[in-house]
């Protein structure tokens, strides 16, 4: 399976936090495999567990140090940065075959958000105005809930500096065609 099937695996058990805050039992083997015990903030550690277990079935040895194996999304993007994956333009997700997308709080770059986006939503002129997603650990999901949903959200969000990773081309990750 690739990295957005393993996506939809998790959200079909309703991955959610059933026993406190940012802890459960899909969630706290998420957390696990990034060495965090269970009650951490687990965005990241969905995607890198998706892409963990997507890395594995395309037949790729992951390295021990692996950007996947974090539960940071400022981790992941300061990895993507390095790697010149890295975009700040929208536009250029019509070019890749699969993304990341995330963002940092403005006003504190050490705290943002990361998710896997399964959907490119142009306006009349192919522009990207909005993109669907699949999220671990999202604030929209109902009152007292925090769980894995899918989701669309504008490319602007008010107070988030939106980002974008190229991992179309990362065994297991590409997934557009």
């Amino acid at each position: 399976m690739n990295i957005t099937q393993w996506a939809g695996a998790f959200l079909s058990e309703h991955v959610s936090c059933t026993s406190g805050h940012d802890s459960g039992p899909i969630v706290n083997e998420f957390l696990a495999y990034c060495g965090l015990p269970a009650g951490n903030p687990w965005c990241a550690a969905f995607v890198s567990y998706c892409a963990h277990k997507a890395l594995f079935d395309a037949g790729v040895e992951e390295p021990a140090d692996s950007h996947f194996k974090s539960a940071s999304s400022q981790h992941i993007k300061a990895w993507a940065s390095s790697a010149g994956l890295l975009s700040e333009d929208a536009g250029d997700l019509m070019n890749w075959h699969g993304a990341l997308g995330g963002w940092t709080d403005e006003g504190d770059s050490s705290h943002g958000h990361v998710f896997l986006i399964v959907r490119r939503l142009t306006d009349s002129a192919g522009n990207v105005v909005a993109i669907g997603t699949i999220e671990g650990n999202s604030d929209s999901a109902p009152m007292d809930a925090v769980n894995a949903l899918v989701r669309t959200v504008p490319v602007t969000e008010e107070g988030h500096k939106m980002w974008f990773v190229n991992i179309g081309r990362i065994a297991g990750c590409g997934y557009w065609e």
